[in-house]
């Protein structure tokens, strides 16, 4: 996930909104971004590409320190990826740039299948959860 993102930035796809943030990334004016960047007069863009690099490389570390210490169950870590990837891109999503027919409301698609993803995966999880034996004290 992180790294596919630094290709998106290098490449000027998947922008974000118009922002003038002390982080803010000017585009060249070839690129996706650097086009939108022009047509909207903006100053600079949010870095969504980066974001959502950072944190798919937070979720790997969470996995690589967490994930193999607590296994109750099989397939632990690939809840988790699922789970933490969702809630990333939910949050990166309000950042990046979005036509209006790319939306569903308030929400983008993207969004909605990040809440479908997380509903789903959430009943798993308890249901999985609830699976494992419990150890009787001794």
């Amino acid at each position: 996930m992180c790294l596919t993102r630094v290709g998106c930035f290098l490449s000027g796809c998947c922008f974000g909104t118009a922002w003038d943030g002390p982080w803010a990334v000017t585009f060249p004016s070839g690129t996706p971004a650097g086009q939108f960047q022009a047509e909207v007069h903006a100053a600079g863009l949010h870095p969504a590409q980066l974001y959502e690099s950072l944190g798919g490389l937070v979720v790997l570390v969470l996995l690589l320190a967490v994930g193999r210490r607590l296994s109750p169950w099989n397939g632990l870590q690939f809840f988790f990826v699922i789970v933490l990837y969702s809630v990333l891109r939910f949050m990166v999503e309000f950042a990046r740039h979005f036509e209006p027919g790319d939306m569903f409301g308030p929400l983008t698609h993207n969004q909605v299948v990040c809440v479908m993803l997380l509903a789903v995966f959430g009943y798993l999880g308890v249901r999985a959860m609830r699976a494992i034996p419990q150890t009787a004290p001794a």
